[in-house]
């Protein structure tokens, strides 16, 4: 026996050699997939990170589509009064807040898809009201045209009544006006001599150019 195991040694080690190769091939899963499920693995990862980041995005977005606009409804309406709106919203809107508008009312000066802006004041005029600028929306500033003084028009007495306006200053306002062909913007009042910033905030929600 032991004569042949020596004579055959070449042939059974290669048999040997063979049978590992085998059983190596067959029960041992090749290294390929460790690797393909560490890569699958990863983009998971990746995936969740980045699904995280979204999330984290939602919060600002849907705060910025929540905000709320405070509006001054006033005029032919049913309940005229300051409403809260969600930003968006339009003038239409906010007059169904205040029960729509009354039997008097002219809805066609109001643009009633206007959008809404913070501190709005929505005016609705009576029928036979009249109508300082026709064919607009009334909202905005509660302040009337009417109510300011027009710094092309005034005599000097009515620029007089402007705070910090005297007679020397109401004067240079008319011969200003009357060597450039008007005033253009409210700030060139001061080109003229005596009129600085500070004296023209005073009354700068009082004039027009108009």
């Amino acid at each position: 026996m032991k004569e042949i195991i020596i004579k055959y040694r070449y042939f059974i080690i290669i048999g040997l050699g063979l049978l590992v190769v085998i059983v190596l091939y067959y029960f041992i899963p090749p290294s390929n997939d460790s690797s393909n499920e560490l890569v699958m693995n990863e983009e998971l990862l990746r995936k969740a990170e980045i699904t995280s980041e979204d999330e984290t995005t939602d919060p600002p977005l849907k705060k910025i589509e929540l905000s709320t606009v405070y509006v001054d409804v006033k005029g032919a309406v049913v309940r005229p009064g300051v409403y809260e709106l969600k930003s968006g919203m339009r003038v239409k809107d906010a007059l169904e807040m205040a029960g729509g508008v009354s039997s008097e009312a002219e809805v066609n000066f109001v643009n009633l898809a206007e959008l809404l802006v913070d501190e709005m004041v929505i005016y609705v005029p009576k029928v036979g009201e009249e109508i300082t600028e026709p064919n607009k929306t009334l909202t905005g500033s509660s302040k009337k045209s009417d109510d300011l003084i027009s710094i092309n028009k005034a005599t000097i007495e009515e620029l007089q009544t402007l705070p910090g306006i005297g007679p020397s200053k109401a004067a240079a306002i008319i011969e200003y006006r009357e060597q450039k062909g008007g005033f253009a913007t409210i700030d060139e009042l001061l080109s003229i001599t005596g009129i600085g910033p500070k004296t023209l905030e005073k009354f700068r929600d009082k004039i027009t150019v108009k």
